[in-house]
């Protein structure tokens, strides 16, 4: 009987044997019988041809046995594949893990490596593969509590070495065995919290984080195992490590309503379970009541109370938001025990946003917030830099600039202006949403008296006075006589021209006559006597 190794596409052995019938075949590797291949009788009647194909690749002393009534004879053929790695080693890695470690094959052929592992009186088994450098692996998604052989083989392209075996290794052997019952929960090495962030109690709408903690004394490369149990609709956990010996979970309600309120338990099993329980207590939010009385300085506010819990006290704080009056927001805060309020001192017409917050035990459980406006008043100052811009004989133009807007106290609607002769009663008045007025048809060379206040909603503010003199009217030239139109001071100055005129010539006419009449007068009067 001979061997022939042929291989084309796999590893095929071929077991030749003559001198008579045989009844059975049987083929070995290291000892151990491994599947059976087929028998051919060729056409001589007394040679078979036995073949088997090395389905799983494995190096070792392949045998093939041959046996009829008679007797049996065998063949051995050494098949050589890589060097298989040594020193392996088993270690508990987590949960459900274990970490193999080897020292690598000798020479220059392995191209990877095959973990093999079944489970000891079990059904449970499998194989994991690491490339040629690798000295170690992590064979995951084992059962705690179960024994486990390893093994492991180097591989070629063609051939995988002979396996070398580790020590067989129990999992979960520090933890709880599958049929431990509640009297073995003392031999958990494992610790456990449970912790609220916020804590206890929370303002609804309010994030809050539920954070589930187990410290264990191995290693650990998943987080399986924790369980959450709450009132209502839970969020989905999140789990993760937080360092080799440390798994958590994580319940975030992202805005928590008071239905979310109640009794939560984190319970982590491994064949028994440890767990921890939490009371989560969610409050109102502060309503305030519909009636808050804004007056012109003063807000006056009240609230019903967070229930669920007795409230230690009360914070109101508030700010003005006039970004257009003011540069900095001013912000206080008072303390209170009971469910009211009086903001004092403010200013008129301004938006301040009210924040009250409930004190428990040293922190704020929670907060709700209001705007209000307070009421506006007649502005409270006047408009500033008022002055004159021009002045003619029957006209005076006036600038000014508005009120400051911190005493405007509302929206300005616009300005009131009055002017009169200095010293008069009697007063004109114009208005104006501008801050530029012409005052017209005045008296020249005229002393007069100006105001201007600004005007709101709500009222006439303060006023600012000036005061300005017209000019003098300027002479008229005698070729614009023809056409300008007379006024009383030329009318009379040309009557008296006149006069003076007429008075002259009477007098020059008289004279000239009454010098003729003296000299006849007197012949006459010497005539008579005579």
């Amino acid at each position: 009987m001979n061997f022939t190794l042929h291989t084309d596409n796999s590893f095929t052995l071929t077991c030749i044997s003559t001198g008579g019938p045989a009844t059975t075949v049987t083929w070995t590797r290291d000892s151990t019988t491994v599947t059976q291949g087929t028998q051919t009788v060729l056409n001589d009647g007394v040679t078979a041809q036995y073949t088997h194909t090395l389905t799983d690749r494995t190096a070792g002393l392949y045998t093939c046995v041959v046996a009829n009534n008679v007797s049996n004879v065998s063949a051995k053929l050494p098949v050589q594949g890589p060097s298989p790695p040594s020193n392996v080693r088993v270690s508990q890695n987590g949960l459900n893990s274990l970490l193999v470690t080897w020292t690598p094959s000798e020479g220059p052929n392995a191209t990877g490596y095959t973990v093999y592992y079944y489970q000891i009186n079990g059904g449970f088994s499998g194989s994991v593969t690491a490339a040629a450098t690798d000295t170690s692996v992590v064979i995951t998604g084992l059962i705690a509590g179960a024994a486990f052989s390893i093994s492991v083989s180097a591989d070629s392209s063609t051939l995988s070495s002979s396996r070398s075996r580790g020590p067989d290794t129990l999992i979960g052997i520090l933890l709880l065995s599958l049929n431990c019952k509640s009297h073995c929960l003392h031999a958990v090495p494992a610790t456990i919290s449970l912790t609220s962030s916020p804590p206890s109690p929370m303002m609804s709408g309010a994030t809050v984080s539920l954070t589930c903690s187990i410290s264990l004394p191995i290693d650990v490369t998943d987080a399986t195992g924790i369980r959450w149990n709450g009132p209502g609709v839970t969020p989905t956990p999140v789990n993760s490590i937080t360092s080799g010996k440390k798994i958590s979970s994580v319940l975030t309600f992202s805005g928590i309503s008071t239905s979310q309120g109640g009794f939560y338990r984190c319970n982590f099993t491994l064949g028994g379970s440890i767990s921890v329980n939490i009371t989560v207590s969610v409050l109102d939010q502060v309503i305030f009541l519909p009636a808050v009385r804004p007056d012109v300085t003063i807000i006056s506010l009240s609230w019903i109370p967070a229930s669920g819990v007795p409230v230690t006290t009360y914070n109101i704080s508030y700010s003005n938001t006039d970004k257009k009056c003011f540069d900095d927001n001013k912000a206080m805060s008072i303390e209170n025990q009971t469910l009211n309020a009086t903001l004092e001192e403010l200013e008129e017409h301004t938006e301040y946003l009210v924040k009250v917050a409930v004190w428990y035990e040293g922190r704020v459980v929670g907060s709700n917030s209001i705007v209000v406006t307070t009421k506006p008043v007649a502005p409270s100052s006047s408009p500033s830099s008022v002055s004159v811009a021009g002045v003619t004989s029957s006209a005076i133009t006036v600038m000014w600039r508005s009120v400051p807007c911190i005493h405007q106290n509302g929206d300005i609607t616009g300005y009131l202006v009055q002017y009169g002769v200095m010293r008069s009663e009697n007063k004109e008045t114009m208005e104006t949403s501008e801050t530029e007025i012409t005052l017209l048809s005045l008296t020249p060379e005229t002393d007069y008296e100006i105001s201007v206040a600004a005007v709101n909603t709500e009222g006439i503010g303060v006023s600012t006075n000036t005061s300005a003199t017209t000019s003098a009217e300027r002479a008229t030239s005698i070729s614009n006589l023809a056409v300008a139109a007379p006024t009383s001071g030329a009318v009379i100055g040309v009557l008296l021209l006149i006069l003076l005129v007429t008075v002259l010539l009477i007098v020059f006419v008289r004279y000239r006559s009454g010098s003729g009449d003296i000299h006849t007068s007197t012949n006459e009067a010497y005539g008579n006597v005579g």
